[in-house]
């Protein structure tokens, strides 16, 4: 399976439209798929999230769909996907610090109360860039359910 992204600000740039028509082939006849198996009843939640740069702003959007998924139905997940947050040390270069430690576990601590498995992206390591390119981060990720994962 294969998830794209795209941050399309800018999107009346020429160059990002000939980037997009690039990666998309002429054997690609849709995007969606009619319909794919799901577990518990066939519940999917998709969440698209844009989250708080601030450490407490994305603690509070933690507990939030953590208590979201405890208080419905059972189902699988999908999670992407500016999270604004790494969860190893190698996902950030060029700050002065990696990261506080504090964020990196609960992030990691979040990811495994919801039950997600953090995707490996393909392409380029980082996905956000500050303005001279000398700051780097992957910020963006998706997190899956595995149930949703081991889909036929």
């Amino acid at each position: 399976m294969n998830i794209m992204s795209l941050n399309l600000r800018g999107w009346g740039d020429a160059a990002k439209r000939r980037r997009l028509s690039s990666l998309l082939h002429s054997d690609v006849v849709r995007v969606a798929k009619d319909s794919i198996g799901l577990s518990s009843d066939g519940l999917l939640y998709i969440v698209n999230i844009y989250s708080p740069c601030s450490l407490d702003g994305k603690g509070k959007l933690w507990k939030d769909l953590l208590e979201f998924k405890s208080n419905n139905a059972i189902g699988d997940w999908v999670l992407g996907v500016d999270f604004n947050a790494i969860s190893k040390n190698g996902e950030r270069r060029g700050c002065s610090g990696s990261g506080s430690l504090s964020e990196r576990s609960e992030f990691s601590l979040f990811m495994e109360a919801m039950e997600v498995i953090d995707i490996p992206v393909l392409g380029k390591k980082f996905t956000w860039f500050n303005s001279d390119g000398s700051t780097m981060s992957r910020f963006d990720r998706f997190l899956l359910s595995e149930g949703f994962i081991h889909k036929e």
